[in-house]
């Protein structure tokens, strides 16, 4: 925000229209610019006394410094909250924190500061978990970019690491009740969130027995092989940066798409017993 240099007195601001004062209005309380002492010229041009540019300037790098200011402590109070007991604080690095706060301290969203907020906690529970090129994609995402790419999130498997599972080219109501299409996810492509093959990515090397865990939930998959089998997971994953946010989007399951890869992966809730010897098993091979 900083870069934005709009200078009103350049502008002819007599007879503007009151759509123009306005606009006037609105950029003014965006960017701390003082247009109201200009705009009330034409009424109290005898009275008043124009700022001069440098006072001006003074007066917009204070305004963003307040606000810039606001916008890293609710981000930060945010993530405190979120990070808790498990903070790691001593391990973050200055210059991750530097940057993050480079990057995030313009936002004055809600929604997008939540998003700033999670990250933060993320790093400050496990250090190294979030790059630089991450924040860097993350300060270009819009806030329709993050909804989508949480909306996406809602498809992923753990099979062997986040997996998300779009098939068909998301040509099937189960993705479109989420809105998710080919559009969207050319766009997430796009922006550095996912990676594409026209040719489909499998999961090779799988045994007998599969144990995909779906937001927490395990389901069993049984192969006709009894090593070395294959698993279609369609033409999109994440990218490094992708998966980084994935762990963070907020995602929620999505009805229906378990039932939905039950015939197509021959998969059911698993029972928590070995498939093979019945015994109870603590932790699910796979997960």
């Amino acid at each position: 925000m900083s870069d934005v240099k709009v200078s009103f007195s350049l502008i002819d601001l007599k007879g503007l229209s009151p759509v123009a004062e306005k606009i006037v209005d609105k950029i003014s309380g965006a960017i701390g610019l003082v247009a109201k002492p200009l705009l009330r010229e034409r009424e109290a041009r005898a009275e008043m006394r124009i700022a001069s540019l440098e006072q001006r300037a003074a007066h917009q790098r204070q305004f963003e410094d307040t606000k810039f200011q606001a916008n890293m402590e609710k981000i930060t109070a945010q993530a405190i909250g979120i990070a808790g007991e498990n903070a790691k604080p001593e391990s973050v690095e200055d210059d991750w924190l530097t940057h993050f706060y480079q990057k995030s301290r313009i936002l004055s969203d809600a929604e997008m500061q939540s998003l700033w907020a999670r990250i933060l906690a993320g790093e400050l529970q496990a250090p190294g978990s979030f790059s630089k090129r991450t924040l860097e994609s993350v300060a270009t995402m819009d806030k329709s970019d993050a909804q989508s790419f949480t909306r996406f999130c809602g498809y992923t498997w753990n099979i062997g690491g986040p997996t998300p599972v779009i098939l068909d080219n998301a040509d099937h109501a189960i993705y479109g009740k989420s809105g998710i299409g080919f559009g969207v996810l050319n766009h997430l492509t796009s922006i550095g969130l996912l990676t594409f093959s026209a040719l489909g990515f499998i999961k090779r090397g799988l045994p007998k027995y599969g144990i995909f865990p779906y937001f927490g939930i395990p389901y069993l998959s049984e192969f006709p092989n009894e090593k070395d089998n294959q698993l279609k997971v369609g033409n999109f994953l994440f990218s490094k940066t992708g998966e980084e946010l994935c762990a963070i989007a907020g995602a929620k399951p999505v009805p229906g798409f378990p039932e939905f890869l039950m015939d197509r992966w021959n998969l059911k809730l698993w029972d928590g017993k070995n498939p093979v010897t019945g015994v109870p098993m603590v932790i699910p091979p796979g997960s």
